[in-house]
């Protein structure tokens, strides 16, 4: 199976709930034997307190790029406010994170979580399918947002009742992202989450490429083993038209520019 050159969206221990293997010393090591050009470090970010506590992970990523081939990065994956509801994040992009991956985990306007259907909580699902289009949007156009996480992962909440208003919201977006060159995460886990929506998802994926949005690949690994994981995006890949797994695969060309990387 064809190993990834890259992969944009890796978590580690530091994030409370990747497996303990996930260290960035081992996880560095494992991506120079898959002989990966580049590996983004994209602890999540929920508030201020959460983006102090990285400092000493930005330490260890030092220290592991000594003895690394692979390029390592210090991104992260900062939530959206989901109070605010208008693409704002929920903390002020540092200087020192090189790529920034901005997501949606909560449900707009609430700090709920979604681990249930939208009626379970008794929410005005118009105003939560707006508020969310807001949000989409806001993070489409943000100057600092690097790649938008996951885009799908509240489909759950939302396509099912909305199918077509939802869909509209991802074409708007597209074609925001594609304006500015932000890319879109082409996300493995992302289709653990969403079982059952796996054809929906790929449409919300197929919007992206063809108003134009590169994909970039990320495994979203919470564990050693799952550093490269394709399983999922290789099922994906073979309904999508106009990309393939060689084509998303390899680093894109603007990346290794803006990293210095040869070829």
């Amino acid at each position: 199976m064809m190993v990834p050159e890259y992969d944009m969206h890796v978590h580690t221990v530091f994030s409370g709930h990747a497996h303990e293997s996930a260290t960035v010393a081992r996880l560095a090591v494992r991506a120079d034997e898959l002989r990966m050009r580049l590996v983004c470090f994209s602890e999540h970010v929920h508030d201020a307190a959460s983006l102090e506590a990285l400092s000493d992970w930005r330490w260890q990523i030092g220290q592991a790029q000594r003895g690394c081939s692979c390029r390592l990065l210090t991104g992260g994956e900062v939530d959206a406010d989901p109070i605010r509801s208008d693409g704002s994040l929920t903390v002020e992009v540092p200087s020192w994170m090189d790529f920034v991956i901005a997501s949606a985990h909560y449900i707009p306007g609430t700090d709920i979580f979604p681990d249930a259907p939208l009626d379970v909580y008794h929410l005005d699902a118009g105003r939560v399918l707006e508020q969310w289009r807001t949000t989409v949007l806001g993070l489409a156009r943000h100057p600092r947002v690097d790649m938008i996480g996951h885009p799908g992962v509240l489909l759950g909440i939302l396509l099912r009742k909305f199918p077509d208003r939802a869909m509209a919201v991802f074409r708007e977006a597209a074609a925001a992202s594609a304006a500015h060159g932000q890319y879109w995460d082409f996300n493995d886990l992302a289709f653990v989450k969403l079982a059952g929506l796996e054809t929906e998802y790929c449409q919300v994926l197929q919007t992206a490429i063809d108003a134009g949005v590169t994909l970039l690949y990320g495994s979203d690994a919470h564990a050693l083993e799952h550093l490269g994981r394709t399983d999922n995006v290789f099922r994906a890949l073979s309904g999508l038209r106009g990309l393939n797994a060689e084509q998303l695969f390899r680093l894109p060309d603007r990346l290794a520019k803006r990293f210095t990387l040869q070829r």
